[in-house]
């Protein structure tokens, strides 16, 4: 009995694939791992449109897309491979990274992560498996809780977004993001932390309302991340700065949302940390 269940979960494993659009290593650039060696995951397809989006490539779900997969950690040499990608080619993609290099995280980014989080669940198992030792860090847009409490216990680090409506230019998701968080102080076993990207045409209101929510855990830091325009010379301004020509904030601005977010949530918990990984010319 339990060698056919054992077959039967197996094959619905072999059954189970996701669209993606590139698996790499790199240095993380944003948060409280700034610096850190991380394997990227990057699943195709989202549920937002956000203005300052630096990945629209992976917005939108085609199977007729290849997946871009870095053959040797740091290398920067891709092979193609036809999506959708199964369960078992997509861990071997990345055991055969974490080979190369020793890496400190796994990041499973996107677009939305969430999205595929029936895959997900069946992913991260394969690759403990396989005595997989990078810590699972998941990133996100903050509005999916539901998925969220299912994979949780899966997870080991969570990089959250805080759409600001007026940076954003999308509707407001402040009752999802209030149960995300509310998900979050329920597994105190997972660090987590908040990220706000702020442009030039943020509003102060959204900025206290971000901290206003922060409050039901005393635990979250907040990290303010000015909007970046850096691109690479080889890529169109259009193609990195999404949907509009927004702006950074001035650097005034940013002081100043700096010390709104202190007086409201703690100078303990909030810090402004730019996108390094552009600066540094990491993808």
């Amino acid at each position: 009995m339990q060698n056919t269940e054992q077959f039967t979960n197996k094959q619905k494993q072999a059954e189970k694939k996701a669209n993606i659009t590139e698996i790499f290593s790199s240095v993380q650039g944003e948060g409280p791992l700034i610096g850190f060696r991380h394997i990227f995951l990057r699943f195709m397809g989202c549920d937002l449109r956000c203005n300052w989006c630096d990945t629209p490539n992976s917005l939108i779900t085609k199977s007729d897309k290849k997946a871009q997969i870095e053959q040797k950690a740091g290398a920067r040499n891709f092979a193609e491979f036809d999506n959708p990608m199964s369960i078992e080619e997509i861990a071997n993609a990345i055991i055969k990274l974490e080979a190369n290099t020793p890496h400190q995280s796994l990041s499973l980014t996107g677009g939305e992560p969430l999205l595929q989080k029936d895959f997900i669940k069946d992913l991260i198992p394969s690759l403990k498996a396989q005595n997989f030792q990078p810590i699972i860090y998941l990133e996100t847009g903050g509005h999916r809780y539901k998925e969220l409490s299912e994979i949780i216990n899966l997870l080991d680090f969570v990089s959250f977004d805080l759409k600001l409506p007026s940076s954003t230019h999308e509707k407001p998701l402040w009752d999802l993001h209030a149960k995300f968080v509310e998900i979050l102080s329920q597994s105190p076993q997972v660090y987590a932390y908040a990220k706000a990207v702020l442009t030039d045409e943020t509003q102060e209101k959204d900025l206290i309302q971000a901290c206003e929510l922060l409050l039901k855990n005393p635990i979250l830091e907040l990290v303010l991340q000015p909007v970046s325009l850096v691109f690479n010379k080889s890529e169109s301004k259009e193609k990195i700065t999404g949907l509009i020509d927004y702006k950074i904030p001035t650097p005034e601005k940013m002081l100043r949302f700096q010390e709104i977010a202190v007086e409201i949530v703690g100078r303990k918990r909030i810090r402004i940390i730019p996108q390094t990984h552009k600066l540094m010319g990491q993808i």
